[in-house]
Formats: C-alpha cells, sequence, structure tokens
C-alpha cells in the first residue's frame, strides 16, 4: 500500500487573471498485490479564478508473467464547480504488451462522455521505449 499527498500554492508570472493565484491539491494510493494494481486519484485546483475538481480509478491486472496487462481506468473532471455543466467522465479499457521492463505496447481506447457535449471515442496506439 502507498499513499501520497501533493500541494501546489504559487502565482502566475504575468497579469492573465484578476488573483493571479494558482494552487493544486492531490490524494493519491495505490494498492499492489502480486497480479493486481489498483490505483486512486483525488485533485482540486485553483487557476484563473476558477476551482476545478475530480478523481481517477485505475485497475489492471499482471498475466503470463507480467506481460500482459488488461486495464480498466475511470476518470471524472469537473472543470468549473461554479458551472452545472462542465463535467465529463472518460472510461479507458485496454491492453499493455510489455516487452521489456521499459518498454511497451499500448491499445486502449477512451470513451469520453461530456455533461454537455457530443461524445468522442478515441483509440490509442502506443510504442514506448525506456532507457
Amino acid at each position: 500500500l502507498r499513499v501520497g499527498a501533493s500541494w501546489y500554492d504559487g502565482r502566475w508570472p504575468q497579469p492573465i487573471n484578476s488573483s493571479h493565484l494558482r494552487r493544486r491539491q492531490g490524494l493519491e494510493a495505490q494498492w499492489q498485490s502480486r497480479n493486481l494494481l489498483l490505483t486512486a486519484e483525488l485533485i482540486k485546483s485553483f487557476d484563473y479564478d476558477h476551482e476545478a475538481k475530480g478523481w481517477v480509478v485505475l485497475a489492471s491486472l499482471f498475466l503470463s508473467q507480467g506481460r500482459i496487462q488488461p486495464i480498466f481506468r475511470y476518470e471524472s473532471l469537473d472543470r468549473d464547480v461554479t458551472l452545472g455543466n462542465d463535467d465529463e467522465k472518460i472510461i479507458t479499457y485496454g491492453l499493455n504488451w510489455h516487452l521489456a521492463p521499459r518498454t511497451k505496447f499500448q491499445i486502449n481506447q477512451e470513451l469520453h462522455r461530456p455533461k454537455t457535449d457530443k461524445k468522442r471515442n478515441i483509440f490509442l496506439i502506443q510504442f514506448q521505449i525506456g532507457f
């Protein structure tokens, strides 16, 4: 089990908005057993005189000696808490194929479900090499 917290408090370098404030806060937790990984994160921010908040949960399994990894991720974001129609939910599911400890191939689909805008489906294919 791992837990963490983050806090950022600062000001914009130029007069972009009326308050110049920039604040971010986050809490996170991760639990991993031999083959199962669960993570969760809460976020809150204050930028441009707007307050936003959201959360993310992710679950994944490590199969075939850790080389194959199906994942499921659910995100909820409210970009401005004073507005009632800007919430968005994003569901991501897919498969990671770990070729080496720092090299993987990913195939994912994101289902974007905003409250008012058109729903979108995004397919992601990525090859990642770490060195």
